[in-house]
């Protein structure tokens, strides 16, 4: 018993640490993140709306950057946020019909 409470009390944070390390990538430009990725491969959303959506459901903005007139923009790893774009389209439908486009 004793063992178990060791193992779960000192081994799992330490585990952690070493995977947090590992899967969090800070890119200092926007040119970083294209060389990584490809910017093909990258989103910008400019909406406050979507951005909380988007990491509501789960996905996590690669970039971060205030672009014009101060304006946040996030930058999303585009293969990653087709179903979230999915779920966007369904709880945001356009009033007037418009066609959404999806990038």
């Amino acid at each position: 018993m004793w063992g178990y409470r060791i193992f779960t009390v000192f081994y799992i944070p330490i585990f952690y640490g070493l995977l947090s390390e590992v899967f969090n990538i800070k890119f200092k430009t926007l040119q970083d993140v294209e060389e990584v990725y490809g910017k093909e491969n990258l989103v910008c959303i400019v909406n406050t709306k979507q951005i909380i959506f988007y990491t509501k459901n789960g996905l996590q903005p690669v970039f971060v950057y205030k672009g014009y007139n101060e304006k946040l923009c996030c930058w999303f790893h585009k293969p990653s946020t087709k179903m979230v774009w999915k779920y966007w389209l369904e709880s945001n439908p356009n009033k007037k019909g418009e066609k959404n486009e999806e990038y």
